[in-house]
């Protein structure tokens, strides 16, 4: 049976985001990246902005949220990770966190 657009779509969003993270933990220049994965850069860039641009996405189940005596906010990630979350901290930034932890 042939695929939708939507489905269609989103495995080329997950297929950009599976780039996203592997050129992120590569260490590597975009463009770098882009040569060695035959990608073109125009392509990887707006697909960078778009996903940056998303809001906290599911990502991960959460095993539990507590608040400790000092007010901050801790995220348990199953049983591997926690996250400490200061007052003010950025959902952007938070945003990346997770989506590391996601693809290890």
């Amino acid at each position: 049976m042939a695929q939708t657009w939507g489905q269609r779509r989103a495995e080329n969003k997950k297929c950009w985001q599976r780039h996203v993270e592997k050129w992120k933990a590569s260490g590597l220049s975009q463009a770098e990246y882009c040569r060695k994965s035959g990608l073109r850069s125009r392509g990887f860039g707006y697909w960078k902005r778009k996903l940056e641009k998303q809001t906290l996405p599911e990502l991960v189940e959460l095993a539990g949220i507590s608040s400790g005596a000092d007010g901050v906010l801790k995220l348990n990630v199953g049983h591997q990770f926690q996250i400490e979350i200061p007052d003010g901290f950025s959902t952007k930034t938070l945003g990346q966190v997770l989506l590391t932890l996601r693809s290890l």
